[in-house]
């Protein structure tokens, strides 16, 4: 009787222990088929994610491309007008150059005219006379190279006359640093020659007179229709 009862007990227990591992056995298949779906899932939704986040890449790049080819359009656009504007002006600079430049000639042609044609009539500065007289003076010695105005000579003394409309120092300075030395090298014949030193202009700005008058040079401006030539304390070199 006991056998029999433990027996069922056993045959129990054995139908029990056979329907956990088969649960536990639908449990895994549960769970791998859980797994796999949710895998499915996360690679679909990382995919779908990549695939927005790409588009919207690709959209925000491509607008910003749009922008920065508008703003490089708009630049260019803009340089090329202040480049446009910029010949212009340098075109008017260059006329009002060209103008300035014509008008300096021309008062500079007429201040030698004027002092070469009253020189000739006199041939005379104070109380010095001379033989000739010349105008624009060019010559090459050796590397050295010099123009003259007006140059008058006689058999024992030359005058060197740097013309110009309006007189500044450094056209003073020009006759004592460069015309004088100049004329030595170029005209070895007249090394026993005085040589004097003179400006001629229309205008003599104060500066320009009283370096004239330490260098001890010839002044001559115009009087009327005439030429004042005054020379203190004069100077051969």
């Amino acid at each position: 009787m006991r056998s029999k009862e433990a027996q069922e007990i056993w045959d129990i227990i054995s139908e029990m222990a056979k329907r956990s591992n088969e649960m536990a056995k639908r449990y895994d298949e549960m769970t791998k088929k859980s797994d796999e779906i949710m895998t499915k899932r996360y690679d679909e939704m990382a995919k779908k994610s990549d695939e927005i986040m790409t588009k919207r890449y690709d959209e925000m790049a491509k607008k910003s491309d749009e922008r920065r080819e508008k703003n490089d359009l708009y630049l260019t656009g803009k340089f090329d007008r202040i480049a446009e504007k910029f010949d212009t002006l340098t075109g008017k600079i260059e006329k009002v150059n060209k103008l300035v430049g014509n008008i300096g000639n021309n008062n500079g042609g007429m201040a030698e005219d004027f002092f070469y044609n009253g020189l000739c009539e006199s041939m005379q500065i104070e109380d010095m006379t001379f033989d000739f007289i010349e105008k624009h003076v060019l010559r090459r010695n050796r590397g050295v190279e010099d123009k003259f105005d007006i140059i008058l000579s006689n058999s024992a003394s030359i005058v060197i006359v740097e013309v110009k409309y309006r007189v500044r120092p450094d056209d003073v300075r020009k006759i004592h640093d460069k015309k004088i030395p100049n004329y030595r090298k170029l005209f070895p014949l007249s090394k026993d020659s005085k040589i004097y030193g003179a400006i001629a202009g229309l205008s003599i700005l104060s500066g320009s007179r009283s370096l004239a008058e330490e260098f001890g040079f010839f002044i001559l401006t115009q009087s009327g229709k005439g030429i004042k030539i005054t020379g203190d304390a004069l100077k051969v070199y």
